[in-house]
């Protein structure tokens, strides 16, 4: 297979670096280069800086039904190329099959980016000219959108849907953006970029790749000069980007007091099973939330608070479907899981020794599901974001238990990113819908199911990226 070339998109125009230097990045398992991307200074991020505020006024001008034709467009054409698709899957180590559910999810979304405008601002003319105020039926002001300033986005871990999700929506908020991906968004934000610089926005976007682990000092650039920044990672990376500290780890800038900082991190989603669930159900649907590309999304489930009453006949079933998942290469359509990072099977391993076991599986290159009893609900497989196929089970009594349990286990994550809830009961809905710090509830569903019409993370990106300014009529 041919190695992917990647190259920046600064000033319109697809280039290297000044510096001149590649960076090469392997398969999964670090057998063969199958992309190269510029390695960045500080010279092309400046000129990409440069670029965004040219772009200010003239992306303004662009009529929004241009835009969502536009987006429209790319939704048909990105990503077509099979060839293409299979370097992802190699790359990242993602079944295939996952990557082209998720492909086809995200087009799906873009093609139908109208009825997204429609759910958020109710419709296309509210957005382009303003939402009505009324009271009795009599209009009292507008809420007008407009763009918030240049964005920096700074992309962790997902392979194609998010960071599509999130350059799109950056777009139609007519703010002129710059892109640092991660080696994982490569090919997706390269191809989604190139297809958008096709179709008239290559002054828009700045598309910039360097390895921040050599040049750590460019994130902050980034940060510093974009007046809105979106960032990816878990709590500690984000964190890092945001405060400044000095050698005693005291923070000596805060860089959200100054720009709108908007933060996707970490998701410690979570499944709970109440004793009147269609059992069968809760543990398919719970097995692939917690397996669906390999356990390293933000919507995996991580945690299952189960009931007492229901708990052998769970584990019993849920140990019967774990055997039978296909670990095998991300090319095959039939694997369920595919290769883990080796660093992160490693530590996985190594947790496993602090750990009551109910089910694990394991090989040189691969781990199948591993389901861990944690009834003190403070374990590291509860607190933190193992990155992997890796649940842990905590007996619950009642839904109150359930609530108070889910909701202490989150340490300093405000809400989780999705909660599912098997159960029949409505009275058990009504609570967790009340009580639960989630900001999605699924109802006997996986964490997994991903809706782009919904908010996520509790927000609209394209809405948070949008000043609102009130025109009052009197």
């Amino acid at each position: 297979m041919k190695e992917y070339s990647v190259k920046n998109l600064i000033l319109g125009e697809f280039k290297d670096s000044y510096s001149k230097e590649r960076i090469f990045v392997e398969d999964i398992l670090g057998k063969k280069s199958i992309i190269s991307m510029p390695n960045s200074i500080e010279a092309d991020l400046a000129d990409a800086f440069l670029a965004t505020k040219q772009a200010e006024n003239k992306f303004n001008e662009l009529p929004i039904k241009e835009l969502i034709n536009i987006i429209k467009k790319v939704g048909k054409n990105y990503l077509n190329d099979e060839e293409k698709i299979k370097l992802i899957s190699l790359t990242t180590g993602s079944p295939i099959s996952y990557v082209k559910s998720s492909l086809n999810s995200i087009k799906e979304w873009m093609i139908n980016i109208d009825k997204f405008i429609e759910t958020v601002f109710g419709s296309i003319d509210n957005l382009e000219n303003g939402l009505p105020v009324k009271i009795e039926n009599k209009e009292i002001s507008k809420i007008f959108y407009k763009p918030g300033g240049i964005i920096s986005i700074v992309l962790a871990g997902d392979e194609v849907a998010l960071s599509t999700y999130v350059i799109t929506q950056s777009l139609l908020s007519r703010n002129p953006t710059v892109v640092k991906p991660s080696t994982i968004e490569l090919i997706s934000c390269n191809e989604l970029i190139q297809e958008f610089a096709k179709n008239g926005l290559k002054d828009f976007i700045q598309l910039v790749c360097w390895n921040a682990q050599l040049r750590p000092e460019l994130i902050k650039e980034l940060i510093k000069n974009g007046k809105q920044v979106v960032l990816f990672g878990n709590d500690n990376t984000v964190n890092n980007f945001i405060y400044e500290k000095d050698a005693n780890g005291a923070v000596i800038n805060d860089f959200s007091q100054s720009r709108k900082i908007i933060k996707f991190t970490s998701g410690r989603s979570a499944a709970i099973v109440m004793e009147d669930c269609d059992l069968k159900l809760a543990v398919d649907e719970i097995l692939y939330g917690a397996t669906m590309n390999r356990g390293i999304e933000c919507i995996n489930t991580k945690k299952v608070y189960l009931h007492e009453k229901i708990y052998e006949e769970f584990i019993k079933l849920l140990k019967l479907n774990a055997k039978n998942l296909k670990l095998g290469k991300p090319l095959d359509n039939k694997t369920a899981i595919s290769h883990i990072d080796k660093n992160n099977l490693k530590k996985i391993k190594s947790l496993c020794n602090e750990a009551q076991v109910i089910f694990s599986s394991f090989n040189k290159d691969f781990m199948g599901l591993l389901a861990i009893e944690d009834n003190s609900n403070n374990s590291r497989f509860v607190k933190e974001e193992i990155p992997g196929p890796v649940i842990a089970i905590i007996k619950i009594s009642s839904i109150d238990d359930a609530i108070k349990k889910a909701n202490l286990a989150l340490n300093n994550t405000s809400f989780a990113t999705t909660t599912s809830l098997f159960t029949k009961n409505n009275n058990y809905i009504k609570k967790s819908a009340i009580n639960l710090k989630t900001y999605k509830l699924n109802i006997n569903k996986s964490s997994t199911f991903m809706d782009f019409f919904v908010m996520h993370d509790g927000k609209y990106l394209v809405k948070e990226l949008l000043d609102e300014k009130v025109l009052s009529n009197y």
